[in-house]
């Protein structure tokens, strides 16, 4: 295989954990890879040959959507670089992924308890008021060609959940989700303070507004159409 499979995308400042992230996916792995982070904090390192740093000032869903149109990967994977992966991640998700019938499947990792490590199966879910909700996931992979077909991610996303809307929508259009059950992923327990705090209120207003219906049920068809970042606020720098 000629170039990179998957390219694994974010949003992401926390450098710290930048080099220790790239070596966990590389040990053991025969996926062809790439990283590619955007953000407005600089690496005071230099980085290995297949992860792309690219320095933005625009908000964290802006960062995401360039770091997926200067991707070149058969598919994306959204993550963040504060997550603690498991061992031979990539081997494990593509083993799925190459499998699946459906080019719209959303393949992901399971989501596990900070502390401990355990699974925590009851957040994987679009809204957690309402356990009945669609599966979303963590590091989730999806067809590159599927995430540009869609239009990308929504411009009125500013820090979190456009990962969230792109899965609604690629099950909109006759996708489904499939968590890989031995791949658990949980957040580093830091202090740091992290996107949701910061973006949790108009963000998950903005999601639930095109998702939620009156009755607190959640909608098959999105309730608004997408607003997708225009060219010019993209740069392709790759």
């Amino acid at each position: 295989m000629s170039g990179p499979v998957i390219s694994v995308i974010g949003t992401a400042i926390k450098t710290q954990y930048w080099l220790e992230f790239h070596s966990i996916l590389s040990d053991g792995n025969d996926i062809p890879f790439e990283i590619v982070f955007v953000g407005n904090v600089r690496p005071s390192f230099s980085l290995p040959e297949n992860f792309i740093y690219i320095y933005s000032e625009v908000e964290p869903m802006q960062c995401m959507e360039i770091a997926c149109r200067n991707s070149k990967g058969e598919y994306v994977m959204i993550t963040a670089d504060d997550l603690l992966l498991p061992p031979m991640m990539l081997n494990t998700m593509y083993s799925f992924v190459r499998r699946m019938l459906n080019d719209k499947t959303v393949v992901m990792a399971r989501f596990a308890d900070t502390i401990d490590g355990s699974p925590c199966d009851q957040l994987s879910v679009f809204d957690t008021r309402n356990p009945d909700s669609p599966i979303v996931g963590v590091n989730t992979i999806i067809k590159r060609s599927v995430w540009q077909a869609l239009g990308g991610l929504d411009r009125r996303f500013l820090g979190i959940n456009g990962g969230v809307d792109i899965q609604m929508r690629v099950y909109e259009a006759g996708g489904h989700p499939f968590i890989v059950p031995n791949c658990l992923t949980r957040e580093k327990p830091h202090s740091d303070v992290r996107l949701i705090d910061k973006y949790v209120d108009p963000d998950f207003k903005t999601l639930y507004s095109f998702w939620v219906l009156p009755d607190g049920s959640t909608s098959r068809k999105r309730l608004d159409s997408v607003q997708p970042y225009l060219d010019h606020e993209i740069p392709i720098v790759r």
